[in-house]
């Protein structure tokens, strides 16, 4: 979207929110399947073409979030749960499932905290 940025934005997971910092945002692709040798020469396919025919489940879809958190916030220990992910800035807000995938430390003093997380976007509610 043209003229939102997340830095200085929230987001939260579990409960705990945090400042973004920086945002990362790899694209879902929807999965297809081939079904080429399974069209019959009678219907309205070209012949040598592919057909690539979608499952309606998605893949991929992540996001890496920079964030400051400023009362010692431990974020491995949500590693692996399915939460809902919140993001607000501005003028822009969305909330997603999501499975938090790892999580890393750069900076603590005292009770801030800089960190990254990355989450996996999915639709899926509950324990993988």
């Amino acid at each position: 979207m043209a003229g939102v940025t997340a830095q200085g934005g929230t987001f939260t997971f579990d409960g705990v929110s945090a400042t973004i910092v920086a945002l990362s945002v790899e694209s879902a692709v929807a999965e297809v399947v081939d079904m080429t040798g399974l069209i019959p020469e009678e219907t309205m396919h070209p012949v040598n073409h592919i057909h690539m025919v979608p499952t309606g489940a998605w893949s991929g879809g992540s996001i890496s979030v920079d964030y400051l958190h400023s009362s010692g916030f431990d974020a491995t220990s949500t590693i692996g749960t399915v939460k809902q992910l919140s993001f607000a800035c501005a003028n822009y807000s969305v909330t997603k499932y999501a499975v938090h995938e790892s999580s890393s430390t750069q900076l603590k003093f005292g009770d801030l905290v800089r960190g990254t997380m990355k989450f996996r976007l999915t639709d899926f509610e509950g324990t993988p």
